[in-house]
Protein backbone atom coordinates (compact mmCIF):
# COMPACT_ATOMS: atom_id res chain seq x y z
CA UNK A 1 0.00 0.00 0.00
CA UNK A 2 2.98 2.51 0.82
CA UNK A 3 4.92 1.73 -2.58
CA UNK A 4 1.82 1.89 -4.13
CA UNK A 5 1.23 5.39 -2.73
CA UNK A 6 5.09 6.58 -3.28
CA UNK A 7 4.54 5.45 -6.86
CA UNK A 8 1.33 7.70 -7.28
CA UNK A 9 3.02 10.62 -5.87
CA UNK A 10 6.40 10.53 -8.46
CA UNK A 11 3.75 10.19 -10.57
CA UNK A 12 2.23 13.32 -10.06
CA UNK A 13 5.23 15.34 -9.46
CA UNK A 14 6.98 14.24 -12.66
CA UNK A 15 3.42 15.17 -14.55
CA UNK A 16 3.65 18.90 -12.70
CA UNK A 17 7.18 19.22 -13.64
CA UNK A 18 6.26 18.52 -17.25
CA UNK A 19 4.00 21.38 -17.27
CA UNK A 20 6.24 24.20 -17.72
CA UNK A 21 8.17 22.59 -19.79
CA UNK A 22 5.64 22.24 -22.23
CA UNK A 23 4.83 26.13 -22.29
CA UNK A 24 8.54 26.60 -22.90
CA UNK A 25 9.75 27.92 -19.30
CA UNK A 26 11.35 25.34 -16.58
CA UNK A 27 10.87 26.42 -13.24
CA UNK A 28 14.20 26.05 -11.08
CA UNK A 29 13.43 25.44 -7.38
CA UNK A 30 14.44 28.31 -5.69
CA UNK A 31 15.31 30.54 -9.24
CA UNK A 32 12.16 31.63 -10.49
CA UNK A 33 12.10 30.38 -13.97
CA UNK A 34 13.55 31.20 -17.63
CA UNK A 35 12.86 30.93 -21.31
CA UNK A 36 13.48 28.23 -23.94
CA UNK A 37 14.92 29.14 -27.25
CA UNK A 38 10.93 28.85 -28.42
CA UNK A 39 9.91 31.16 -25.94
CA UNK A 40 12.40 33.90 -26.57
CA UNK A 41 11.55 33.77 -30.16
CA UNK A 42 8.39 34.29 -30.30
CA UNK A 43 8.67 37.34 -27.71
CA UNK A 44 11.55 38.98 -30.49
CA UNK A 45 8.92 38.52 -33.24
CA UNK A 46 6.25 39.85 -30.87
CA UNK A 47 8.54 43.21 -30.12
CA UNK A 48 9.80 43.49 -33.74
CA UNK A 49 6.15 43.32 -34.71
CA UNK A 50 5.27 46.27 -32.47
CA UNK A 51 8.37 48.07 -33.53
CA UNK A 52 7.33 47.79 -37.01
CA UNK A 53 3.65 48.66 -36.72
CA UNK A 54 4.70 51.85 -34.32
CA UNK A 55 7.56 52.93 -36.81
CA UNK A 56 4.88 52.67 -39.42
CA UNK A 57 2.12 54.79 -37.70
CA UNK A 58 4.94 57.41 -36.95
CA UNK A 59 6.29 57.56 -40.40
CA UNK A 60 2.91 58.32 -42.14
CA UNK A 61 1.87 60.78 -38.93
CA UNK A 62 5.41 62.62 -39.81
CA UNK A 63 4.82 62.29 -43.21
CA UNK A 64 2.01 64.10 -43.32
CA UNK A 65 2.90 66.95 -40.87
CA UNK A 66 6.59 67.72 -43.22
CA UNK A 67 4.21 67.23 -46.11
CA UNK A 68 1.99 70.31 -44.90
CA UNK A 69 4.85 72.38 -43.72
CA UNK A 70 6.40 71.90 -47.04
CA UNK A 71 3.23 72.97 -48.60
CA UNK A 72 3.14 76.16 -47.03
CA UNK A 73 6.68 76.60 -47.41
CA UNK A 74 6.34 76.51 -50.95
CA UNK A 75 3.32 78.73 -50.88
CA UNK A 76 5.27 81.21 -49.11
CA UNK A 77 7.71 81.16 -51.95
CA UNK A 78 5.69 81.71 -54.19
CA UNK A 79 3.64 84.86 -52.45
CA UNK A 80 7.80 85.89 -52.03
CA UNK A 81 8.15 85.50 -55.59
CA UNK A 82 5.30 87.62 -56.93
CA UNK A 83 6.16 90.20 -53.96
CA UNK A 84 9.65 90.61 -55.81
CA UNK A 85 7.99 91.07 -59.19
CA UNK A 86 5.92 93.51 -58.48
CA UNK A 87 8.26 95.40 -56.78
CA UNK A 88 10.57 95.36 -59.36
CA UNK A 89 7.52 96.16 -61.84
CA UNK A 90 6.85 98.81 -59.57
CA UNK A 91 10.28 100.61 -59.52
CA UNK A 92 10.48 100.58 -63.03
CA UNK A 93 6.96 102.63 -62.71
CA UNK A 94 8.91 105.18 -60.90
CA UNK A 95 11.73 105.66 -63.00
CA UNK A 96 10.09 105.91 -66.08
CA UNK A 97 7.55 108.75 -64.07
CA UNK A 98 10.87 110.15 -62.70
CA UNK A 99 12.58 110.37 -66.18
CA UNK A 100 10.18 111.83 -68.59
CA UNK A 101 9.16 113.83 -65.50
CA UNK A 102 10.13 116.79 -67.13
CA UNK A 103 9.73 115.45 -70.92
CA UNK A 104 8.89 117.87 -73.43
CA UNK A 105 7.04 115.78 -75.90
CA UNK A 106 4.24 114.91 -73.10
CA UNK A 107 2.24 112.30 -74.88
CA UNK A 108 5.45 110.24 -75.73
CA UNK A 109 6.41 110.35 -72.45
CA UNK A 110 2.99 109.23 -71.07
CA UNK A 111 3.19 106.58 -73.48
CA UNK A 112 6.41 105.19 -72.17
CA UNK A 113 4.92 105.51 -68.66
CA UNK A 114 1.60 103.54 -69.73
CA UNK A 115 3.87 100.73 -70.23
CA UNK A 116 5.10 100.34 -66.99
CA UNK A 117 1.70 101.39 -65.45
CA UNK A 118 0.37 98.41 -67.26
CA UNK A 119 2.46 95.74 -66.02
CA UNK A 120 2.78 96.96 -62.11
CA UNK A 121 -1.30 96.43 -62.61
CA UNK A 122 -1.19 93.17 -63.33
CA UNK A 123 1.27 92.58 -60.90
CA UNK A 124 -0.81 94.75 -58.40
CA UNK A 125 -4.12 92.30 -59.09
CA UNK A 126 -1.66 89.32 -58.47
CA UNK A 127 -0.82 91.04 -55.16
CA UNK A 128 -4.42 91.83 -54.44
CA UNK A 129 -5.58 88.42 -55.00
CA UNK A 130 -3.03 86.75 -52.41
CA UNK A 131 -2.76 89.47 -50.18
CA UNK A 132 -6.91 91.29 -50.06
CA UNK A 133 -6.50 93.22 -47.27
CA UNK A 134 -2.61 94.57 -47.63
CA UNK A 135 -3.51 97.30 -50.77
CA UNK A 136 -4.96 99.38 -49.14
CA UNK A 137 -4.08 102.25 -51.86
CA UNK A 138 -4.35 100.14 -54.80
CA UNK A 139 -7.39 101.79 -56.06
CA UNK A 140 -5.73 105.31 -55.28
CA UNK A 141 -2.58 104.03 -57.42
CA UNK A 142 -5.19 103.10 -60.32
CA UNK A 143 -7.41 106.58 -59.70
CA UNK A 144 -3.83 108.54 -59.69
CA UNK A 145 -2.27 106.94 -63.18
CA UNK A 146 -6.15 107.59 -65.15
CA UNK A 147 -5.91 111.60 -63.76
CA UNK A 148 -2.43 111.58 -65.01
CA UNK A 149 -3.39 110.13 -68.09
CA UNK A 150 -5.90 112.53 -68.48
CA UNK A 151 -4.09 115.76 -67.64
CA UNK A 152 -0.15 114.92 -67.24
CA UNK A 153 0.50 118.13 -65.26
CA UNK A 154 2.85 118.24 -62.57
CA UNK A 155 1.03 118.85 -59.85
CA UNK A 156 -1.63 115.03 -60.96
CA UNK A 157 2.79 113.47 -61.68
CA UNK A 158 3.62 114.57 -58.15
CA UNK A 159 0.94 113.14 -56.90
CA UNK A 160 1.37 109.88 -58.77
CA UNK A 161 5.15 109.10 -57.95
CA UNK A 162 3.41 109.81 -54.03
CA UNK A 163 1.06 106.74 -54.44
CA UNK A 164 3.39 104.50 -56.19
CA UNK A 165 6.40 105.91 -53.50
CA UNK A 166 3.24 104.73 -50.65
CA UNK A 167 2.67 101.22 -53.01
CA UNK A 168 6.58 100.03 -52.99
CA UNK A 169 6.65 101.05 -48.53
CA UNK A 170 3.99 98.87 -48.34
CA UNK A 171 5.64 95.97 -50.80
CA UNK A 172 8.47 96.39 -48.83
CA UNK A 173 7.38 95.72 -45.55
CA UNK A 174 4.80 93.14 -46.58
CA UNK A 175 7.44 91.32 -48.76
CA UNK A 176 9.57 91.36 -45.33
CA UNK A 177 7.22 89.94 -43.35
CA UNK A 178 7.14 87.10 -45.78
CA UNK A 179 10.70 86.16 -46.00
CA UNK A 180 10.59 86.53 -42.59
CA UNK A 181 7.31 83.84 -41.88
CA UNK A 182 9.06 81.72 -44.50
CA UNK A 183 12.59 81.58 -42.82
CA UNK A 184 10.54 80.33 -39.49
CA UNK A 185 8.68 77.91 -41.04
CA UNK A 186 11.54 76.59 -42.73
CA UNK A 187 13.46 76.46 -39.51
CA UNK A 188 10.50 74.47 -38.31
CA UNK A 189 10.56 72.13 -40.80
CA UNK A 190 14.38 71.23 -40.27
CA UNK A 191 13.70 70.88 -36.44
CA UNK A 192 10.69 68.54 -36.90
CA UNK A 193 12.58 66.51 -39.40
CA UNK A 194 15.26 66.24 -37.04
CA UNK A 195 12.55 65.78 -34.17
CA UNK A 196 11.59 62.58 -36.43
CA UNK A 197 14.57 60.78 -37.00
CA UNK A 198 15.52 61.36 -33.15
CA UNK A 199 12.13 59.37 -32.40
CA UNK A 200 13.19 56.79 -34.79
CA UNK A 201 16.48 56.36 -33.39
CA UNK A 202 14.78 55.89 -29.97
CA UNK A 203 12.57 53.49 -30.62
CA UNK A 204 14.80 51.44 -32.46
CA UNK A 205 17.07 51.45 -29.58
CA UNK A 206 14.32 50.40 -27.65
CA UNK A 207 13.76 47.92 -29.12
CA UNK A 208 17.72 46.65 -29.46
CA UNK A 209 17.24 46.70 -25.86
CA UNK A 210 14.00 44.71 -25.02
CA UNK A 211 15.53 42.10 -27.27
CA UNK A 212 19.34 42.32 -25.35
CA UNK A 213 17.17 41.52 -22.17
CA UNK A 214 15.17 38.51 -23.60
CA UNK A 215 18.08 36.88 -24.81
CA UNK A 216 19.78 38.13 -21.47
CA UNK A 217 17.23 35.49 -18.95
CA UNK A 218 18.70 32.09 -18.68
Amino acid sequence: MTAANNTSASHRAAAAAAVPEASGAKVIHGHGFFLSVGAKGWLVFVALLVYLIGIAIFALYQKNLLSQDYEKIQAAIEDETILAQAHVSLFHAIGALTVNFNERDVTAGMRRIQMHQQLFHARQIEVMERFPLRASNAGRVNAAFERANRDPSQTNLNFLISELLVSEGNLGMLIEEVKTMRKSMSEEHRAQSDSAALTVFLLSAWCFIQIRMIFSRK
